[in-house]
């Protein structure tokens, strides 16, 4: 009687198992142990830890949108003297070329860093790696334009009209009327 260990298969595919666990431990730390090579444990731990960077990604954006409300309010109390109206709209000429020089600054560095990203995620992609995620609808989440909303009970009358068919596939076709 042949026991697993001793079919050469079953210990090429135990070696690569091992070597494949030992991978995991370098991604999630030393304390990433295999409960009896249960899978719904890596993939629960996997799913904890993406919940937790979507929840870092939300705190993240309620954070810079904190920030921008600061920003609005602190402009927005900028003491002015009660010179003329000229000499008010050259301070505030010159406060929005400040603000603007800086959120350049600020767009600049996020768009290096962001430019990365999606190098990254580019090459995911072109690495043929599947997407559980569905970015179209998480994308079209919190868009308030009527267009890209699924409720049918909207009237039609404000979307984009699709461009019309003048040809069939082949090239060959009456023009339609309409």
């Amino acid at each position: 009687m042949n026991l697993p260990d001793e079919d050469p298969e079953e210990k090429k595919l135990n070696e690569e198992i091992a070597i494949w666990e030992e991978k995991l431990r370098e991604i999630f730390g030393d304390s990433f142990i295999f409960q009896n090579r249960n899978e719904n444990f890596f993939f629960s731990k996997l799913l904890n830890k993406r919940i937790k960077d979507e929840k870092e990604l939300s705190d993240y954006i309620e954070k810079r949108l904190i920030w921008f409300e600061q920003l609005r309010s602190h402009i927005a109390k900028v003491p002015l003297t009660d010179r003329t109206d000229m000499t008010r709209n050259v301070v505030r000429e010159k406060l929005k070329s400040l603000v603007k020089q800086k959120f350049a600054e600020l767009r600049e560095a996020r768009r290096s860093s962001l430019s990365k990203i999606a190098q990254r995620a580019e090459r995911m992609y072109e690495d043929d790696f599947v997407s559980f995620f569905n970015d179209i609808y998480d994308a079209s989440i919190g868009t308030s334009d009527s267009n890209h909303s699924t409720d049918h009970s909207e009237s039609d009358e404000g979307r984009q009209k699709l461009p019309r068919r003048n040809r069939t596939f082949s090239g060959i076709g009456e023009r339609r009327k309409g």
